[in-house]
């Protein structure tokens, strides 16, 4: 939600035509953002507080006339918000932006980073840099961007304590490394140092200059420039959810999994295969189901691949299991007709027996090799059965040979 404080129209309009300045300013939460843009109005358009909480809790907008220039600030809120969780507060952050956004539809001639002098360059300093290159686009900086250093009355307290020749601005900017530097390089070093509290006649005025000097490109920061970057918008949000993502997706997974032991538990105490594979399929079903989630909600930023990497290796297990279960139903169904047949062998093997016993002047030699022809049949029955067997199952038990098969008890 985007609020805009009432413009200051004392004055002739014509004498700041073709002057009009926009700005936006960004930064962490508790750098001085709005007393900034107090000092840049030169009224105190924003609401300011002492503590570390942010006031600017939603965009603000305000006019004056500064400086024979017509100048308009939009206030954004705080990055890295302390009231709401991280996911909660990238998404506020993106909304707020965007109303910031539409506040000018004109777009802005500097987009004015604001950051503390005077307190060590974090990683979360950082990271909150990065944030702001997430939602306005990777060379917003390069291209926009201008820094302005805050408490800038801490040098001159730090300069009286010296006892020597006092540092400039300009020196300590010049002895900076790290992150700092990085960011500085990027600005080509439009980098500004104001004192809020006691406030030094012509930062004003320098700033406006260095925003002219970016102005006189014909370039715009625009709407079109901010929608452009939607995607990556999309995976920082993503990423600074990754805490909230991760905790859903694991108790998927751990349902899953909970599910695939119930299954196997099932598997060893039923011989209904249909119902099993049934059961199987559902789970499979699930799985796949899942690693769409996953991918959906990753968005490409690699934050979930652990999880999709548990799950891929879950789908494989229960692919194995059901593979090793078929095959333990199809061996199961060949043991039967294994059985069938040595039944069969045995009860030919019976007949001639008894034929043996009998007058062997009642035994012709056609009924002797049709008895041994029938035997002959079912050893060729069962050999493909058994090449079945141990070509596809080398490690389940099934049963006595096809040389076992012909011995007689």
């Amino acid at each position: 939600m985007a609020q805009a404080a009432e413009p200051v129209t004392s004055g002739n309009s014509t004498e700041v035509e073709g002057r009009e300045l926009v700005l936006f300013l960004l930064g962490k939460t508790g750098h001085g953002k709005s007393s900034t843009g107090n000092t840049i109005l030169a009224r105190p358009a924003f609401e300011t507080s002492d503590n570390s909480d942010s006031v600017t809790f939603f965009t603000q907008s305000g006019w004056s006339r500064v400086l024979s220039r017509l100048v308009q600030v939009v206030d954004g809120p705080g990055v890295c918000e302390t009231r709401l969780s991280r996911g909660e507060a990238a998404q506020k952050m993106i909304t707020d932006m965007s109303g910031g956004i539409a506040l000018c539809p004109n777009g802005f001639d500097a987009l004015i980073i604001v950051c503390r002098y005077g307190i060590r360059f974090t990683e979360e300093e950082h990271e909150a840099v990065e944030s702001l290159k997430s939602v306005f686009g990777a060379n917003f900086i390069r291209d926009f961007g201008i820094v302005i250093f805050t408490h800038g009355d801490q040098l001159d307290a730090n300069n009286k304590k010296r006892g020597r020749q006092p540092e400039t601005f300009e020196t300590w900017c010049r002895k900076q490394s790290g992150h700092v530097r990085s960011l500085m390089d990027e600005c080509d070093n439009r980098c500004l140092l104001f004192r809020n509290m006691d406030e030094e006649p012509g930062q004003v005025e320098l700033l406006l200059q260095t925003v002219e000097r970016l102005k006189q490109r014909g370039v715009r920061y625009s709407k079109d420039m901010f929608h452009a970057v939607r995607d990556e918008q999309e995976r920082f949000i993503t990423r600074e959810n990754a805490v909230a993502l991760r905790a859903e997706i694991q108790k998927k997974i751990s349902l899953l999994q909970d599910g695939l032991n119930r299954l196997l538990l099932l598997a060893e105490n039923t011989s209904d295969i249909d119902h099993l594979e049934s059961a199987f399929e559902s789970l499979q079903n699930d799985i796949t189901a899942l690693k769409s989630e996953i991918k959906i909600h990753d968005k490409g930023t690699g934050v979930l691949d652990s999880l999709k990497d548990c799950l891929e290796s879950m789908g494989q297990s229960l692919l194995l299991r059901r593979e090793r279960m078929r095959a333990a139903n199809k061996a199961n169904k060949l043991q039967d007709e294994l059985d069938d047949l040595r039944i069969q062998i045995r009860e030919n093997e019976r007949q001639l027996q008894e034929a043996t016993t009998q007058s062997k002047s009642s035994i012709t030699p056609q009924m002797v090799f049709s008895a041994i022809a029938d035997i002959a049949k079912i050893i060729m029955q069962v050999a493909p059965l058994f090449t079945a067997i141990t070509s596809g199952n080398e490690d389940l038990s099934v049963g006595p040979t096809i040389l076992e098969l012909s011995d007689s008890e």
